[in-house]
């Protein structure tokens, strides 16, 4: 989830799993970059962006 309040938001998301908070600000455009940077280093991110690759045999 992008979330600006980070502590709040993991507090109101505990109960569900497998979910991830990262902060951002849409009105500061590094952190906007900052948390599209850490999106694209994540496998799981790129398997849903690009389903075509996210199996490929080579």
């Amino acid at each position: 989830m992008a979330v600006r309040h980070p502590d709040k938001a993991r507090q109101e998301l505990a109960s569900i799993p497998r979910t991830e908070v990262g902060q951002i600000d849409l009105m500061d455009p590094a952190s906007i970059d900052a948390f599209s940077a850490r999106l694209h280093k994540d496998p799981a991110w790129t398997a849903i962006q690009a389903p075509e690759n996210a199996f490929r045999v080579a």
